[in-house]
């Protein structure tokens, strides 16, 4: 039975924490703070085994590559960097959005990252090379979100312009909506896993729908 109990209490960030995850071996624990700092801990003894300061505006969010040799970390300096887990040496600088990157995050096979920002575009990013690959565009509002299909095949972005979008990630084309498959996916991939608002989104070609999937998309906003 689970006690409960606190285990450690990590301390050395001077200002809020905007972000903590684990390593893939459950070893470590990455954190990341308004004091500008990326923070690498160990679980077993709370001690802090890397400070990485590069960052020149708060970070908003770190997440580790699935193999866990690499760190990712996105700023509002319109950053995402790119850092050996191991040594803390930065590897790559990845610039190109014009204004603060609102999230980031790897794909699976750790080749890739994709981001997006406050510009109103993603990315699409080459992690060996650090070069950018594709850029999304079509968004009219500041994305509020993107996630991967199961698959790593396609991405799903919602925004503030009250639409959302899937994207094939080969092609980066944007999938016709009409598609009652795209209509599926977005359902899978954002409806359920994040709670998306839809309010006021326009759902057309939604035959093949079921009655659930339906009524989700009318509660939070959608119309048919």
């Amino acid at each position: 039975m689970l006690s409960g109990k606190q285990l450690q209490v990590f301390e050395g960030h001077l200002g809020d924490i905007k972000s903590v995850q684990f390593s893939p071996d459950g070893s470590k624990v990455l954190s990341c703070s308004t004091d500008k700092t990326i923070r690498l801990w160990d679980v077993s003894s709370g001690k802090q085994l890397l400070v990485l300061t590069e960052q020149s505006s708060w970070v908003r969010g770190v997440q580790f590559s699935p193999d866990g040799t690499k760190i990712l970390s996105f700023s509002y300096d319109k950053t995402i960097r790119l850092w050996n887990a191991l040594s803390g040496k930065q590897l790559h600088t990845l610039e190109g959005h014009s204004d603060g990157v609102r999230g980031a995050q790897f794909l699976s096979d750790n080749s890739k990252v994709i981001s997006y920002s406050n510009d109103k575009t993603a990315r699409i990013w080459d992690v060996s090379s650090g070069q950018q690959i594709q850029i999304l565009e079509g968004h009219t509002g500041d994305i509020e979100g993107m996630q991967l299909s199961p698959d790593g095949s396609k991405i799903v972005s919602y925004s503030q312009d009250k639409t959302i979008r899937l994207w094939d990630i080969d092609s980066t084309k944007l999938i016709d909506a009409h598609d009652i498959t795209s209509l599926k996916c977005i359902w899978k991939v954002g409806g359920q896993s994040f709670g998306l608002s839809m309010n006021n989104s326009v759902w057309e070609g939604s035959n093949g729908l079921t009655p659930q999937q339906k009524m989700l998309v009318e509660q939070r906003g959608g119309k048919f």
